[in-house]
């Protein structure tokens, strides 16, 4: 039972210490770059906001549950957790015009 509890503490904190992918969005006045992320199913992202206007933005996504405020030339990390094939829509809700998508293939 011991060397199970081992086993597992170790595969625990191995989990742990793998990095997650980081990809970067930026947006600026013209909008979101790129205005389409294709990210894979199986595996969770850090997203890696950049905001290199000269005013703040809202990234807003209800189809990821994600709403964060990014102050004028400053950059965040968005956290997504491995998802489902599909299209998941995020804009700038100060600036709506200002969109983009992440897209999930089918395996």
């Amino acid at each position: 039972m011991r060397a199970l509890s081992i086993g597992l503490a170790i595969l625990a904190v191995s989990a742990q210490a793998e990095p997650r992918p980081s990809v970067s969005l930026q947006i600026d006045e013209q909008g979101f770059r790129p205005g389409l992320l294709q990210l894979h199913p199986a595996l969770s992202y850090r997203l890696q906001l950049n905001n290199l206007s000269g005013r703040a933005i809202e990234f807003e996504s209800p189809d990821l549950s994600r709403e964060v405020i990014v102050p004028a030339h400053s950059q965040v990390n968005i956290f997504l957790p491995a998802l489902q094939p599909g299209h998941y829509v995020y804009f700038d809700d100060f600036h709506p015009q200002n969109r983009g998508q992440i897209l999930i293939p089918s395996t």
